[in-house]
């Protein structure tokens, strides 16, 4: 009676050009490259990937150019946020999608009032006591209890509390409006997007 569906589909820009990550090194290395990225500066320091094959340059449909290797670089860089701690942030959210759905099947009740996501997104805070159940359930299931990095990630706990509890009523229609409040990428494309003509560049017809 179950299922499983399989894809080996890749990952190609609009132009042609493959972005997708390799497989050539293992499981591990592919799992890990997101954490070798922020080991070497990639996801704070706005720098330029390295180029595999400088001299194999391509033109995209717009006449931008990129390179045969290494990756292509965005047009505007958001770095992560450094001040608090990355690990300890994920390891705490670890816990919240089990805690909230046990919370809310208990206490769907009190969410009867909150008819539409918008409605919810707008008056929906959570409270003191919710958050400490919530700290209580995470130290019980082995989360280490660090009160500085925790005062650090308060707001942002909140808001993925907020987010599985919108998630449990409306799926992922609740669930990403709260996300994107704290998503610094998200925000920045809206920005760009908002904004086109700032940021789109000239093509350089020199270089053709």
């Amino acid at each position: 009676g179950s299922a499983l569906r399989l894809t080996v589909a890749r990952y190609y820009t609009p132009s042609g050009r493959s972005i997708q990550k390799p497989y050539g090194e293992g499981s591990d290395a592919y799992n890990n490259e997101i954490y070798d990225r922020f080991d070497n500066g990639e996801l704070t320091v706005d720098k330029q990937l390295e180029k595999a094959d400088t001299l194999n340059k391509y033109y995209t449909d717009g006449n931008r150019v990129v390179y045969g290797g290494g990756g292509i670089g965005p047009d505007v860089f958001v770095s992560i946020d450094t001040s608090f701690s990355l690990s300890y942030f994920f390891l705490v959210r670890s816990y919240i999608p089990e805690f909230i759905y046990n919370y809310y099947a208990e206490n769907q009740g009190l969410f009867l009032q909150y008819k539409e996501s918008q409605y919810f997104r707008n008056n929906f805070q959570i409270s003191d006591a919710l958050f400490n159940k919530f700290l209580e359930y995470s130290y019980k299931e082995g989360l280490i209890k660090d009160e500085k990095e925790l005062e650090k990630i308060s707001l942002r706990t909140r808001t993925v509390l907020k987010a599985y509890l919108a998630k449990q009523m409306w799926k992922d229609e609740g669930f990403y409006p709260v996300m994107n409040t704290i998503d610094e990428v998200f925000l920045k494309a809206h920005e760009v997007v908002q904004n086109t003509d700032q940021y789109l560049k000239k093509p350089d017809s020199a270089e053709k």
